[in-house]
């Protein structure tokens, strides 16, 4: 079900491409699926062959909620006012047992130039990770993520040494990161459910959402690695000013959206390639 839609102070006109006219914000919706349908990327539906306006893409900003409980606590006053954001990047191209990653040193190098303040850890371990997480209100991890079909608390990022200490649903959701903005899981599958879990909301997405995170983006399935980086590239892209390196984490949803769209219209026949990407939170 869509739990709310919000764009600025009054209703919004379309044009004939589905694109909000006279320089209007976009509308924006929350989605909260239940059940089976939080299986879909309802926020790619549509016609998008045809080139039309018909897909909710060219029609609306789209984020998702597991609960509107979390939605809420997403949208809680924060203790200080905003100011420069502290940026984190992870990137591990490497993890022992897994496929070689390129693309997530290549996120790292993409985010390093256009984020130069940004602290980047390579390949790095579950203690380093934990200990730098509270010293930053944005954090991106470029790594494998793995899906686990039985246990979905058991649901995990690969850290170098993630054998003897893996990064869980359980471990993340127990910590207190009260000023965490922006959660980038630059992953694989780590909003995924099956349909056995799908009433339940132990994904990494809403993990690091309970952790404190006040939005968190995330992919719905195994993402190309080269898609990957190249969206998060537009992405960061949109969370910054003309001029400024200093990220704006509240841009997140319009960011991404943007994003997706762009890489849409490089591949617009593979929607596997741009429909996995998902904002979750304010």
């Amino acid at each position: 079900m869509a739990v709310g839609r919000r764009g600025g102070t009054g209703p919004r006109r379309l044009g004939h491409t589905g694109l909000p006219s006279g320089g209007q914000p976009w509308p924006r919706i929350w989605w909260c699926p239940v059940g089976l349908s939080a299986l879909l990327p309802l926020h790619a539906a549509g016609h998008h062959a045809d080139g039309g306006p018909d897909t909710v893409l060219d029609r609306v900003v789209s984020s998702y909620t597991a609960t509107i409980r979390a939605l809420a606590h997403s949208d809680r006053a924060r203790s200080r006012p905003r100011q420069a954001a502290s940026v984190l990047v992870v990137s591990v191209p490497d993890a022992p047992g897994a496929p070689p990653l390129p693309g997530a040193a290549a996120e790292a190098r993409v985010l390093e130039r256009l984020l130069p303040a940004a602290t980047i850890l390579r390949s790095p371990g579950h203690a380093t990770v934990i200990e730098a997480l509270p010293q930053h209100e944005i954090t991106h991890f470029a790594c494998h993520g793995v899906a686990d079909l039985l246990t979905s608390t058991e649901n995990r990022l690969l850290l170098h040494d993630h054998r003897e200490r893996p990064l869980t649903v359980t471990a993340i959701s127990g910590l207190r990161l009260d000023h965490g903005e922006l959660a980038y899981l630059s992953a694989c599958s780590v909003t995924h459910t099956t349909a056995f879990h799908a009433d339940e909301t132990a994904h990494l997405t809403a993990a690091f959402q309970l952790a404190g995170y006040r939005a968190v983006v995330g992919t719905l399935w195994p993402v190309n690695d080269r898609a990957a980086a190249m969206i998060t590239e537009d992405f960061y892209r949109g969370l910054l000013g003309p001029g400024t390196s200093d990220p704006d984490p509240t841009l997140a949803a319009t960011a991404l959206h943007h994003a997706v769209r762009a890489h849409r219209a490089r591949h617009p026949a593979l929607p596997t390639q741009w429909a996995a990407h998902v904002h979750h939170g304010r």
